[in-house]
């Protein structure tokens, strides 16, 4: 049985691949993307550039479907 941070981190990853689908991506690539990309990212000092890692931003277009 998982526990209740097992089930928010689930739930989390479940919202990123539906959200990522809704806007046209592939989520694999989506999701891929975001693990190589986020770590790197400073958001406590810098929360505006969650932003670009967003599925509806326009530089998520690597992401596309259809690519």
């Amino acid at each position: 049985m998982a526990t209740s941070g097992e089930a928010e981190a689930v739930a989390a990853v479940y919202s990123i691949i539906e959200t990522a689908k809704a806007n046209g991506l592939e989520p694999y690539r989506h999701l891929e993307f975001l693990f190589k990309n986020l770590s790197d990212v400073q958001f406590g000092a810098h929360p505006e550039f969650l932003e670009e890692y967003l599925s509806w931003n326009p530089w998520q277009s690597s992401c596309k479907k259809d690519k």
